[in-house]
């Protein structure tokens, strides 16, 4: 009786839809199943080992390459960036990157309303280019302790691989342009345009994106008689569940343009476009039913 007066009793919920095909097609030729055929049953069990991973490994970078689209389309969508030039940083710049990526952690983690109050630093992952998590180390130069200076030059390393608790990660794919039908484009049927993010922070429970094989089967290749393999897999388009809790980093905020081209990905706009318009910009993420792309004029500047 002398405790909450009154609870919030309203539940917001969205869907997450798996309407996403994506098929691997794995071809063996026939010198290589000869060679399986004859080898010894442990050099057997080894080759199937290494072909399942390769294909494994395939599909999660796919997978992997479509959550950052999704992700950067998102934020840029809801002006979650933060303006840090981390391609070309001094001492004292780097080290105000620190405190930029701490300042907005704290506004993220000390976030109140109806339905949260706060969140942990640990269900939050940080992941920077390769560039920007070289340059970010010239921070620790500032310090007096001779041997983390040193240390840090020698190994090319943060001296701490986190940021004000949060774990951070050095990754491949930010801050590139994996383009289809070219060398960088890992056999991809679509192109991937991250070359401006610097990096990124998502909560683990920000985004949705479900996905699961369906079935594999093996085939016979009409062409050349080689075995391949088929594999079927649906997915969802990367959801924004609590998107609030994410945000990147850009060498600059971006264009109201670009704001607005972004805005034509999300799944409930993309739908009303042509079809002339939907093949220039492609569907790479959807919000959440309750969620709209309302943005403060102060998040602009």
């Amino acid at each position: 009786m002398t405790g909450t007066n009154k609870q919030w009793t309203t539940l917001r919920t969205t869907s997450v839809i798996l309407d996403q095909i994506l098929v691997i097609d794995w071809r063996t030729e026939d010198f290589d199943m000869n060679r399986f055929m004859s080898s010894p049953i442990p050099l057997k069990a080894n080759m199937l080992s290494i072909w399942a991973e390769s294909a494994l490994r395939n599909y999660l970078f796919i997978q992997e390459c479509i959550f950052l689209q999704g992700i950067k389309d998102y934020c840029i969508a809801k002006s979650q960036v933060i303006p840090i030039n981390m391609l070309e940083m001094t001492e004292d710049t780097a080290k105000s990157a620190f405190y930029q990526i701490g300042d907005k952690m704290n506004e993220l983690l000390g976030n109140i309303t109806e339905t949260e109050i706060g969140t942990n630093v640990s269900d939050f992952i940080g992941a920077l280019g390769f560039t920007p998590m070289l340059q970010l180390t010239k921070a620790y130069l500032r310090l007096n302790y001779g041997q983390i200076s040193a240390d840090t030059v020698a190994s090319g390393q943060l001296y701490k691989q986190s940021v004000f608790g949060m774990f951070l990660y050095k990754h491949m794919f930010l801050n590139k342009d994996m383009v289809k039908d070219t060398k960088t484009g890992l056999h991809l049927e679509k192109t991937f345009d991250l070359k401006k993010v610097l990096g990124v922070f998502v909560h683990r429970n920000a985004f949705a994106q479900p996905n699961s094989f369906q079935k594999i089967v093996n085939l016979i290749d009409n062409d050349t008689l080689n075995q391949k393999t088929l594999g079927k897999a649906l997915y969802g388009i990367t959801t924004a569940i609590r998107g609030w809790l994410s945000f990147i980093i850009m060498e600059k905020m971006p264009t109201a343009d670009e704001i607005k081209e972004a805005q034509k990905r999300c799944w409930t706009n993309w739908i009303k476009l042509t079809p002339a318009e939907r093949e220039k910009s492609p569907v790479t993420f959807k919000i959440a039913d309750f969620d709209d792309f309302r943005i403060s004029l102060n998040d602009l500047i």
